[in-house]
């Protein structure tokens, strides 16, 4: 596997990173046929080895997931990939979103326990599967969001970092391509949904992403070819921009939100919970040994009159 980026990284860490290693974690949600597993080869440069859901006839939301050692000169990294299958395949979409929304409430559940349970002076080692990006994918045949979309989004955009990305934008013109991201922001910030800020970025990102590269100039360079001529998505997309803002800019950003906003977040409801039993325990336990001595009281009385 290439680096794709990657040696840029020692710019954004610090000694701590250096010595206990990097764990990113980023999941890709979106309908079949919107280029999920594409995208994904496109941004990190590698085979990602699946075959499209509609080959596989998948009628359930399923999640796949694959974990890659991406090369690093300075530090030791894990990237795992999570890609949602058969999404919006079903007839019933009301509650597609819930395999998704699952999945990353049990990974802040495991990194709880294990925080819980290790010394502090272990706190380094707690392997991180926390999900600390969702890259969610928008159909370009859209002149806004659809309801599924809406739900969604809202359901995932107080757990996680959430990017809104419109697929396949070699399907569309520049001024249909600016209108759509117009329209869809427009809709996202009416319906309240917080999707991750950065302010370098014109977000929605509207990409185009493909598995055929060419030699040009003496570059490497991932195209789609049409009977009319080539589309370099470096050059006529969003996706440049895409890949700086996960690679290199804004990597240590989108893990340090998901640690201190929205697992802090999840911890704190999480352990509200723990502490309201553990109160209404300890009440009980009160008031049975209140009971307990008036019941002794009462027996100590019986027995003074007989």
């Amino acid at each position: 596997m290439t680096s794709c980026g990657f040696d840029s990284l020692p710019t954004q860490v610090t000694t701590r990173r250096t010595i206990h290693g990097l764990a990113f974690n980023l999941l890709v949600v979106g309908p079949t046929g919107i280029g999920k597993t594409t995208l994904i080869n496109s941004l990190f440069d590698f085979d990602y080895g699946d075959s499209p859901d509609y080959e596989r006839g998948i009628s359930d939301v399923e999640l796949l997931v694959k974990e890659y050692r991406p090369q690093n000169k300075t530090i030791e990294m894990k990237l795992t990939i999570i890609e949602t299958k058969g999404f919006n395949n079903q007839l019933d979409r009301s509650e597609i979103y819930k395999p998704v929304v699952d999945y990353i409430e049990a990974r802040y559940e495991d990194y709880l326990r294990d925080e819980l349970r290790v010394l502090e002076s272990k706190y380094n080692d707690i392997a991180d599967s926390r999900v600390h990006c969702c890259i969610y994918m928008i159909s370009p045949t859209t002149r806004k969001l659809k309801p599924i979309d809406l739900v969604t989004m809202k359901k995932l955009h107080q757990r996680v970092c959430l990017i809104p990305v419109i697929g396949r934008s070699d399907s569309l013109t520049k001024n249909e391509r600016d209108s759509i991201k117009r329209s869809i922001m427009k809709e996202i910030t009416e319906n309240g949904i917080k999707i991750y800020s950065a302010s370098d970025f014109d977000l929605p990102f509207a990409v185009s992403a493909s598995d055929d590269i060419i030699e040009d100039n003496g570059k490497r360079q991932r195209v789609r070819c049409f009977p009319w001529g080539r589309m370099y998505i470096d050059s006529h997309s969003d996706f440049p921009a895409l890949r700086d803002l996960l690679l290199r800019s804004n990597m240590l950003s989108l893990i340090d939100t998901t640690n201190k906003v929205h697992y802090e977040k999840y911890r704190k409801e999480a352990t509200k919970e723990f502490q309201d039993f553990f109160d209404y325990k300890l009440k009980c336990e009160e008031e049975k040994a209140m009971l307990q001595k008036e019941i002794d009281r009462h027996s100590k009385l019986s027995a003074t009159v007989a």
